[in-house]
C-alpha cells in the first residue's frame, strides 16, 4: 500500500505544481507583466480577461497616436502662421523706416523753404516782419514738428522767430528742440538780451 500511495502522491504533486505554475502565469498575464499569446483570445473566460485589457490598451494607444498626429499638424500650422506674421512684421518695419525717412526729408525741405522765404522777406522788408510771419506758421504746427524744422534754421533766425512768439509756445518748442541746439540758442539769447 505504501507503494500505491507513493504512486498517487507523485502525480498529485506534479498536478498541483502545474496548477500553481499556470496560476502564476495567468496572474502575470492579467497584470500585463507578460504579453498574452494570440491563442489566449480563443480560450473561454480566461481569454476575455487577458485580451480585453490588451485591446483596450491598443485602442487607447491608437487614440493617443491620432491625437499626437493632430497636435503635430496644429503645431506645423501655427509655425507657418508665425512665419507669415514675422514676414508681415518685417514689411511693416521697412515701410515705417521709409516713412520716417520721408518725414525727415519733408521736414528738411520745409526748413529749407522757410529759410528761403525768410531770406526773401528780409530782402524785401524788415526782418522783424518776416519773423512775425514765420512765427504764425510755426504756431499752427505741432510743437514737435515746429522744433524739428526750426532746429534746421540758423540760430539768429530761430531767436528772431522765438522772440515774436508767445512765451508759452516758444518754451514748448525750445523744450522739444535738440538739447545742444536749444543750449546754443539760449546762450545767444542771453548775450543779446540787455
Amino acid at each position: 500500500m505504501s507503494k500505491v500511495i507513493k504512486l498517487v502522491k507523485i502525480p498529485v504533486i506534479v498536478f498541483l505544481i502545474l496548477v500553481a505554475l499556470l496560476g502564476i502565469y495567468y496572474i502575470l498575464l492579467l497584470f500585463k507583466i507578460l504579453p498574452a499569446p494570440n491563442f489566449m483570445a480563443h480560450i473561454p473566460l480566461l481569454g476575455e480577461y487577458v485580451t480585453a485589457s490588451t485591446v483596450h490598451e491598443t485602442t487607447e494607444l491608437d487614440k493617443m497616436i491620432d491625437q499626437n498626429m493632430d497636435l503635430n499638424k496644429v503645431i506645423k500650422q501655427k509655425n507657418e502662421e508665425i512665419d507669415n506674421l514675422q514676414h508681415k512684421h518685417k514689411d511693416v518695419q521697412i515701410k515705417l523706416k521709409k516713412s520716417e525717412q520721408n518725414e525727415l526729408k519733408l521736414k528738411e525741405e520745409i526748413a529749407r523753404l522757410n529759410a528761403e522765404m525768410l531770406e526773401m522777406k528780409t530782402t524785401s522788408g524788415s526782418k522783424e516782419f518776416a519773423y512775425k510771419d514765420m512765427a504764425v506758421y510755426f504756431a499752427e504746427m505741432n510743437s514737435q514738428d515746429a522744433a524739428d524744422i526750426m532746429g534746421k534754421l540758423n540760430d539768429e533766425d530761430i531767436i528772431g522767430i522765438l522772440d515774436v512768439m508767445e512765451n508759452d509756445l516758444a518754451a514748448e518748442i525750445m523744450q522739444k528742440m535738440d538739447r545742444d541746439k536749444a543750449v546754443n540758442i539760449t546762450k545767444k539769447m542771453l548775450t543779446v538780451a540787455p
